[in-house]
């Protein structure tokens, strides 16, 4: 276990020291968030591979503190500095730390996807939605039919990769299931903006994982 946090932490550091040096060099802070979004999420995936459940917990606890301590003392404003009320980078690591408690110990493969699913999902949506949208709707926040496409397209394709990993083969009942399930999830990833899809969509994920599993 010792082996796996000397790994997994500089990992995560890694991320936010990308993520503000580019903002320092003049990145917007939409996209230094994307970066942290992303990484952390990748970052997660490997989790299970290693350290064990109370770890992860206690790892992610400590990032809810350390993000809350820097919001409030002005530091890391490749994360904090966004213009309107969000609470995304707060909400990241508690939406893996619930999904980790209900599903981790079911089968750690439902918490890998899930954490991808928040990282590269929700996050590459993100980025290519204020690149490329044009089609803007707003329930709880901005969001863009272009970057719920992209989450949609990306989604299906991890949980195709984690059906496959999991059972070897694949029909057309799971394949729907993989459709329906994606679509679910991107409603879900549209329905919350200023950071809540962080908390709603890991836990989602969860859930639709182990029962299209």
């Amino acid at each position: 276990m010792i082996t796996g946090l000397i790994i997994i932490l500089p990992l995560y550091t890694i991320t936010f020291v990308i993520a503000e040096i580019l903002y320092r060099k003049g990145y917007a802070v939409k996209t230094t968030r994307k970066i942290v979004h992303i990484g952390a999420g990748a970052v997660s995936f490997f989790l299970p591979l290693l350290v064990n459940l109370q770890i992860a917990v206690t790892i992610g606890v400590l990032f809810v503190c350390l993000l809350y301590w820097t919001e409030k003392r002005r530091l890391l404003e490749s994360v904090h500095k966004i213009g309107n009320k969000n609470f995304g980078a707060i909400l990241f690591p508690i939406g893996l730390i619930v999904c980790a408690l209900i599903f981790w110990n079911i089968n750690p493969l439902i918490f890998q996807s899930s954490a991808l699913i928040v990282g590269l999902s929700d996050g590459l949506a993100g980025v290519f939605g204020q690149k490329f949208g044009k089609r803007e709707y707003n329930f709880t926040g901005r969001k863009t039919l272009e970057g719920s496409f992209l989450f949609f397209i990306i989604t299906c394709g991890i949980l195709l990769l984690t059906v496959l990993f999991y059972k070897d083969t694949i029909g057309l009942p799971k394949i729907f299931l993989i459709a329906l399930g994606s679509l679910g999830l991107t409603i879900v990833e549209g329905l919350f903006g200023k950071g809540w899809d962080n908390l709603f969509i890991p836990i989602f994920a969860g859930l639709t994982i182990y029962l299209i599993l």
